[in-house]
């Protein structure tokens, strides 16, 4: 299953980590973990000391995003998927800009992910997928494709703006 928070959180960077970490720390423990049971690896992922979940988190100025990806939750909450051992996730949000600036964004895209686009959605569909992807494998953006996995990419709209959120999850290997 797949938990997902979202919180609004401040414009500084220091603000938002506050908040991403206290919104973190909520839902944890409203899932039923322990506070203490998240830590971070050597290149600062968050993940969850067991084997039986995993834990993602994003922001960008005035929102955080959280997702946990467990398989000890009760059926009757919104399940996507039910992970096996070992399972990883990631997650990215950006902000829709009102107005932006397509031959930025064709030039980003062509670079970092050898795809063309014609519309800020195009490129932050495509950016947040790349990141999701890098946090869900630990490599961060510029780790390279190779992992099966399922995305899941929305809108949200949060005080009247709009933001692009995905979600990477490693796709199940049959047994």
């Amino acid at each position: 299953m797949i938990y997902l928070s979202l919180k609004k959180c401040g414009k500084t960077l220091s603000e938002q980590r506050a908040s991403t970490k206290e919104l973190m720390s909520d839902m944890l423990i409203s899932l039923g973990y322990n506070d203490d049971i998240q830590q971070k690896d050597d290149k600062g992922r968050p993940f969850l000391q067991c084997d039986n979940g995993d834990v993602s988190v994003s922001h960008c100025p005035e929102l955080c995003a959280v997702a946990v990806l467990t398989e000890n939750l009760s059926d009757s909450d919104f399940s996507l998927v039910i992970p096996q051992s070992g399972q990883r996730i990631g997650i990215d949000i950006e902000e829709i800009p009102e107005k932006g600036d397509i031959a930025r964004y064709t030039r980003i895209a062509k670079r970092f992910l050898n795809t063309d686009v014609e519309t800020a959605d195009d490129f932050l569909r495509a950016w947040t997928r790349k990141e999701a992807y890098g946090k869900m494998v630990g490599d961060g953006l510029f780790s390279k494709p190779g992992i099966p996995c399922h995305y899941l990419t929305f809108t949200v709209e949060s005080n009247n703006k709009r933001y692009i959120l995905t979600i990477s999850v490693k796709q199940r290997i049959p047994t």
